[in-house]
């Protein structure tokens, strides 16, 4: 029969490796302590078992009083003869008391919301999971309340009348402008009261008829400001349309001309200007091939001319240059139509104040060194 551990006693009481060695703990010298208690006298209704239990449930709790006195009175040697009474209410005070001042383990608090057994809790998950999707939910509810604020028709025709040709969309909580290289939303945010101005990106050509286009970021930020009146935010967009990141474009060259069946782009110096239809025509076209289209410089021979020369000369029979190999490789091909740009300019053939309408403006189309 295998022996319980408190049975258990080492055959060397001086063996290094015995964890009880010269252990102080269990050399305290013995103090007198008496402890009176009172047990209530057993019913008859009870049965044997229930007395027995309830025996040996009092005999538990008085051992476990015994400890607790033990190890409070040999921490503080100035209460060694003091009485310890279980009933007695002062008594059981005291104990709490000092164990609290002299405790070594302290038990958490089971209620407490900083107890991380009961933050592993399911019901506490769940709970936690609850509150804070309703947050979440008054939050996003209350953002789409106040984000933005529906524009007067006083404030349209502001913004409208200030830059004119440039406005190409006119929204409800929005105007949209194009200039150059880049696009610029004004709206006014109820959350901060401001009006802000926004830098875009449209996809190039860009489509007056289907926009499409969104915020330019940088990073993690956008270019864009706020200000608390509408006079100051269109003064900040003139600027952002004619100065710094935003305005100043460095332009390659503009399309001078353009060939649908060959699919090349001539550009120059001097940009076309196309009316609505023509560009329209110019949009679709370039959607639809833009994998084949070329561009090549307007009064410039290159690669490509110099082969179809070639291959000219070689159907009539006439004589090739036989350094016309070398003065291929010097010359350049034609490139990708990449970083291209359209932009409306103002029609000087038109009078009305119907700026938002498509037709009634001109464009043109460039090229820039970077996108």
């Amino acid at each position: 029969m295998a022996k319980k551990t408190s049975q258990y006693k080492p055959k060397n009481p001086n063996d290094p490796k015995n964890p009880f060695a010269n252990d102080e703990f269990f050399d305290v010298p013995s103090r007198d302590v008496e402890v009176v208690t009172k047990r209530a006298k057993p019913s008859k209704e009870r049965s044997q078992f229930d007395l027995k239990a309830n025996e040996s449930n009092q005999t538990l709790e008085l051992e476990t009083l015994k400890s607790r006195v033990s190890s409070i009175l040999r921490k503080n040697t100035a209460n060694s003869n003091m009485v310890i009474d279980e009933n007695n209410p002062a008594s059981l005070e005291f104990l709490d008391k000092e164990e609290r001042k002299f405790g070594e383990f302290v038990m958490p608090d089971p209620d407490s919301a900083n107890n991380l057994k009961a933050m592993r809790t399911t019901e506490y998950k769940l709970e936690y999971n609850k509150k804070h999707q309703e947050e979440v939910r008054l939050k996003i509810r209350g953002l789409q309340d106040v984000i933005r604020t529906k524009l007067d028709q006083d404030d349209i025709d502001t913004i409208v009348q200030a830059f004119q040709h440039n406005v190409i969309k006119v929204g409800k909580t929005e105007v949209i402008l194009k200039a150059a290289k880049y696009g610029f939303e004004i709206y006014y945010n109820n959350a901060d009261e401001r009006w802000w101005i926004v830098t875009l990106q449209f996809e190039e050509p860009f489509n007056p008829v289907k926009l499409n286009y969104i915020t330019y970021w940088v990073g993690n930020s956008f270019i864009g400001y706020g200000h608390k009146t509408l006079a100051k935010c269109l003064e900040k967009t003139r600027e952002m349309l004619t100065k710094r990141r935003t305005g100043s474009i460095s332009w390659r060259d503009f399309v001078n001309k353009f060939d649908v069946k060959a699919n090349r782009i001539y550009s120059s110096d001097v940009p076309m200007t196309l009316n609505f239809t023509q560009y329209k025509k110019f949009v679709t076209w370039f959607k639809q091939n833009k994998i084949w289209i070329m561009v090549k410089k307007e009064g410039m021979k290159d690669s490509e001319d110099l082969m179809l020369e070639i291959r000219d000369k070689r159907k009539k029979g006439e004589k090739i240059n036989p350094l016309a190999g070398v003065q291929a490789k010097l010359l350049e091909p034609p490139r990708k139509p990449n970083f291209i740009t359209a932009y409306p300019v103002a029609n000087p053939g038109y009078d009305g104040d119907d700026y938002t309408d498509p037709k009634n403006k001109l464009y043109q189309i460039g090229f820039t060194f970077y996108e």
